[in-house]
């Protein structure tokens, strides 16, 4: 992290006696920048106020310097990709190449992630993911006392395929344990997202259906900037499934309906592929035929 503050001080052509003073002394700064001693968080946070960066801006390009955590991060982004996909295929092959391509990681994490990986396959082809994977998954994310980026994105990769309750459980700790980290990144929040979807869906196919309102309401409190449109597109989706579930079946219908034809016109057909499927487990052929055939007659963008 030194040479990233380095980086960004140079950047800004500031010296180090302008930015140590009253903080540290120059000589100091000069040692942690070339990583020869390290520093408190406070102080970290003292000097970044000083050149005028965020502390999520830092940690960014921080992690952008590092190809170790890039690799591993575009990882985890390409297994959520895939998964959204439904590219079952592509899922089976990164499993095969994952563990000679990131050696550099610790067996816990390679064993979670093949897990995941696990996860994400049973969930596509509504099979059941071995009790082993279950219990590694839930062990490592109970005993984890911060949520950062993986402990999100492994949850939400991997919700799908643990028992119910154990995942309200597990929701209701990462609440606990990341909200101080959700807007560290975008990614945090886009993975609290994803995560609150598969859960809402879990709860769903559980029939745990006021479960599945109450994470409804969570869901929409993170809709919060303008820019969030898939989110606020999903969200209709959401909402129309459990109301129908809930016997308001023409009323969830005509809401579907709305929320996917936005899906159509904005051109992501495989998106919207994975969507109209997905409804297919909790409606009648025919209803789900004649939802299907009401987007499809719908004017593309």
């Amino acid at each position: 992290m030194g040479a990233t503050f380095r980086q960004l001080r140079r950047g800004k052509h500031l010296s180090l006696t302008e930015v140590s003073d009253g903080i540290v002394t120059a000589s100091f700064l000069s040692k942690y920048e070339r990583g020869l001693t390290d520093i408190s968080f406070a102080t970290l946070t003292r000097l970044l106020e000083r050149i005028n960066v965020d502390i999520a801006e830092f940690v960014y390009f921080d992690q952008s310097a590092q190809s170790d955590h890039s690799t591993n991060e575009q990882y985890l982004h390409d297994v959520s990709r895939l998964y959204l996909a439904d590219n079952i295929g592509a899922l089976r092959q990164l499993k095969s190449t994952f563990r000679k391509d990131h050696e550099q990681l610790l067996p816990l994490f390679l064993d979670l992630n093949d897990a995941m990986l696990d996860a994400c396959i049973a969930s596509l082809t509504q099979t059941t993911l071995a009790s082993s994977s279950q219990e590694l998954i839930i062990n490592y994310l109970s005993s984890a006392e911060h949520w950062g980026f993986y402990e999100l994105y492994l949850f939400g990769n991997s919700l799908m395929c643990l028992p119910v309750d154990q995942a309200i459980t597990l929701a209701n700790l990462m609440y606990k344990r990341g909200l101080t980290y959700v807007n560290l990144q975008t990614d945090n929040v886009s993975a609290q997202f994803r995560i609150l979807n598969n859960l809402i869906c879990a709860c769903a196919e559980h029939n745990r259906l006021e479960a599945a309102q109450h994470f409804l309401v969570l869901f929409k409190r993170l809709l919060i900037h303008p820019r969030q449109f898939y989110e606020t597109v999903k969200y209709q989706i959401l909402v129309g499934m459990i109301m129908y579930l809930t016997g308001k079946q023409d009323a969830g219908l005509n809401r579907l309906q709305a929320a996917l034809i936005i899906v159509k016109q904005i051109g992501t057909p495989a998106l919207l592929a994975h969507e109209i499927n997905y409804l297919q487990r909790f409606m009648p052929s025919d209803v789900w035929q004649q939802l299907r055939e009401a987007v499809d007659r719908a004017p593309s963008a």
